[in-house]
């Protein structure tokens, strides 16, 4: 337990520093989550993938 002033508020900032910390990472985990979650909608959602319209003849070397 801090006894003057000066260790209340650092001991203060520590705690505070550290919730900040976590609460950063679970906030850039979160995004990551949603973001691969967005992905994967769109792709299934995308149509399928057309067939080729016309071939290109292969020169005989």
């Amino acid at each position: 337990m801090p006894a003057d002033l000066q260790g209340v508020l650092e001991t203060l900032s520590r705690k505070v520093g550290v919730v900040l910390l976590v609460l950063g990472g679970m906030h850039f985990f979160n995004l990551l989550v949603f973001s691969k979650m967005r992905k994967r909608a769109l792709l299934h959602r995308a149509p399928p993938p057309l067939p080729p319209q016309t071939q290109i003849p292969i020169a005989p070397a």
